[in-house]
């Protein structure tokens, strides 16, 4: 049987209190999370400084309340029955969570720490539903809770991938939640033991459904639009690590759920033939002789047509040019990547993350290409011919969006060789 204490109000369940009434015009209030009532334990003599508890049996109190006007709802004093003990919180004029609750004697009239409010507006609606696919926003940061090929979690900027999306379950009988990842089938949890967890435990996805208690909070003015889920993230670096901390009035402590479109139809087909254009100058993306791409106005040249194929298992796709046989992707090791990287024709399979975005009125008709599991994106600023193709973090900017437009295969894909070949590289090296 626990020790009852004062917090801050967070919406939780071992905060809500079912109030019944008794013919005798007593009071009883029973938790709706552990089922046990406020009061003292049986064979207890309420003296002051006596600890009142959760206990088993039911406990009557006696609502008296005070002559002032007061708000509404009414204020109270509750009595321990044929005494002149009641409830009484003594925070010593300094708050902190955790604040003993206690039997004590009834002291003068203006004594705030005897007297309660009996709210009974106290419904509290979850911000998701069971099966929804939802980002997990930090309301300081911005950023979300991003599943990284490490399984661990940490932080970025949205960019719309798989790894940043969770669907909502709910675990039955306990009014707990669980987040899965549905392209890694991890969910958001922890490793090892939980009586082992501490500060800066890190925040992983495991293989085992694992449930979190997702309690509103309005300590940092949220107007009960945040929720807390005893998880931090301090700062808005990318790939900062998302972690357990004690609870603390901090705007890294709380979080936001969005929803998130899950209907998503790839804009390519495997098989078919394709030119990628870009949204803001409509310039195609084109393999130079170099082997460098860039941007250009579309000749239907066999170097600007690309086949898609989709990589087994991941939903990332894979873009051919059939002429070369060169395939759309970067030189190097992908774990280098920074901005600017060209993007260019490699001889292997190369995946790439297809994310649809409606940032720039385009009606979820434009697409991003990331570089899977980070913010980089397929960009193109420039518009003159031969502008470099290039990798950059995510910006809500047109250039970085493109469609996808479906050529004829076929006898035509090597039509126009004259129009093909660019001898010269673009400007940008």
């Amino acid at each position: 049987m626990g020790v009852v204490a004062g917090d801050v109000d967070e919406g939780n369940e071992n905060q809500l209190w079912e109030a019944q009434t008794m013919p005798a015009g007593f009071w009883r209030f029973k938790n709706v999370q552990f089922g046990l009532y406020l009061g003292i334990e049986k064979g207890r003599v309420a003296t002051d400084g006596l600890a009142i508890r959760g206990v088993k049996h039911p406990f009557n109190w006696a609502a008296k309340r005070t002559d002032e006007a007061g708000p509404s709802p009414a204020v109270f004093k509750l009595f321990v029955p044929f005494t002149k003990q009641v409830l009484y919180l003594n925070d010593g004029n300094s708050w902190t969570n955790g604040v003993k609750i206690q039997s004590w004697q009834e002291l003068e009239s203006d004594e705030a720490g005897q007297k309660w409010i009996i709210d009974s507006n106290a419904t509290f609606e979850v911000p998701f539903e069971a099966g929804k696919i939802y980002m997990l926003v930090n309301c300081n940061t911005g950023t979300v809770v991003h599943l990284e090929d490490t399984n661990k979690t940490a932080g970025y900027s949205f960019n719309g991938g798989r790894n940043q999306r969770w669907e909502a379950s709910q675990e039955e009988g306990t009014g707990y939640w669980v987040f899965k990842n549905p392209w890694s089938g991890l969910y958001m949890g922890i490793a090892g033991d939980t009586s082992d967890a501490g500060n800066n435990t890190r925040i992983v996805g495991v293989p085992q459904p694992f449930a979190w208690d997702v309690v509103r909070d309005r300590t940092q003015s949220a107007n009960s639009g945040a929720y807390r889920l005893n998880l931090d993230l301090r700062l808005p670096n990318p790939g900062y690590s998302i972690h357990l901390w004690d609870r603390e009035d901090v705007l890294w402590h709380l979080w936001k759920f969005e929803l998130l479109d899950t209907a998503f139809e790839a804009p390519v087909k495997a098989g078919e033939i394709y030119m990628i254009v870009n949204c803001h100058n409509g310039s195609v993306a084109q393999l130079e002789d170099t082997k460098k791409i860039a941007g250009y106005s579309f000749n239907d040249g066999r170097n600007q047509k690309w086949e898609a194929s989709q990589e087994e298992g991941t939903g990332y796709w894979f873009f051919k040019n059939p002429w070369s046989g060169l395939y759309m992707g970067i030189a190097g090791d992908p774990s280098a990547t920074k901005n600017n990287t060209r993007i260019v024709g490699v001889p292997q399979p190369f995946a790439w993350d297809i994310v649809p975005d409606r940032s720039q009125g385009t009606n979820g008709k434009s697409y991003r290409i990331f570089l899977p599991h980070t913010a980089f994106n397929a960009d193109l600023w420039g518009a003159d011919p031969g502008y470099r193709i290039h990798l950059y973090d995510r910006l809500d900017v047109l250039w970085q969006l493109w469609r996808f437009e479906r050529l004829d295969s076929g006898a035509e894909l090597c039509a126009h060789d004259s129009k093909a070949r660019v001898t010269e590289p673009g400007p940008q090296e």
